[in-house]
């Protein structure tokens, strides 16, 4: 029975080989990163990089678990090293509800038995503090970093980059770069591997959209698998009578390498 179903699906959603990735160096890199700066500051991708965090940080404001220091804090800081989201400061009565994780590290170290955590309302949290300096760096790095990424010869008008192979059914390249989520559907159920993700090719605003790459695999004629698994319409259902006599390249020869 596996038998007959996995011969069914390989005409139409299984690849015959591996799908291959050019970026699989650079995301590597990206990995092994973020795993050096642990030792720079620990818990580095939870503290400062993980949007989960920041979002359990917006929640954690209305948490039903309180942090409260009684009088017989001898501030020896050994909570603050414990400390497992960076909540506390070096003042120990300091505590920033956004970032406590609820692990009670700090009550289980301490050894006057200051702290407790409880449903309690005692203890003052630390506020968020925008003061001017940080208020005025965000704006800066945010006018500076929009136009940054929409810093794209593709913005032009009539502007096309002979290199860039789209998916057939691809909408115009500006239109394409605003709707394609990068999400990599496309380039999972291509049976060539030829849909390969853009690094700098596309701008910083086309890191990791899809491109065809021949040298590495063709378009398949019968296939309009990208199409169908585009979530946002950025690569359009193509029928597949429509799709043969789409043209999505021109195929150069050079002469001189030519060996007939």
């Amino acid at each position: 029975m596996s038998e007959s179903i996995y011969s069914l699906l390989k005409k139409s959603l299984l690849s015959f080989d591996q799908p291959f990735y050019r970026q699989n160096i650079f995301i590597g890199l990206i990995f092994f990163g973020i795993l050096a700066l642990n030792i720079y500051e620990r818990r580095f991708w939870c503290k400062y990089l993980c949007p989960l965090g920041a979002l359990l940080g917006v929640l954690s404001r209305y948490a039903f678990l309180k942090r409260s220091v009684s009088e017989g804090c001898t501030a020896c800081g050994l909570c603050t090293r414990e400390c497992q989201g960076n909540a506390l400061s070096d003042d120990a009565a300091g505590w920033r509800q956004a970032e406590c994780i609820a692990c009670r590290n700090c009550d289980d170290i301490c050894p006057q038995d200051a702290v407790n955590c409880g449903f309690d309302n005692a203890g003052a949290s630390a506020t968020l503090d925008l003061g001017r300096r940080r208020a005025v760096t965000a704006a800066a790095a945010g006018l500076f970093t929009v136009p940054l990424f929409r810093s794209t010869t593709f913005s032009k008008k009539g502007f096309t980059d002979q290199s860039l192979i789209r998916p057939p059914g691809s909408l115009e390249e500006p239109e394409f770069l605003k709707w394609c989520v990068k999400c990599g559907e496309c380039m999972k159920v291509c049976l060539t591997n030829g849909l390969q993700p853009t690094l700098l090719e596309a701008g910083l605003g086309g890191i990791w959209s899809p491109v065809l790459v021949p040298r590495l695999g063709y378009c398949e004629c019968g296939c309009t698998l990208c199409g169908q698994v585009c979530p946002t319409g950025a690569i359009r259902k193509l029928p597949l009578e429509e799709k043969m006599k789409v043209k999505i390249g021109t195929a150069m020869i050079d002469k001189r390498r030519c060996l007939p």
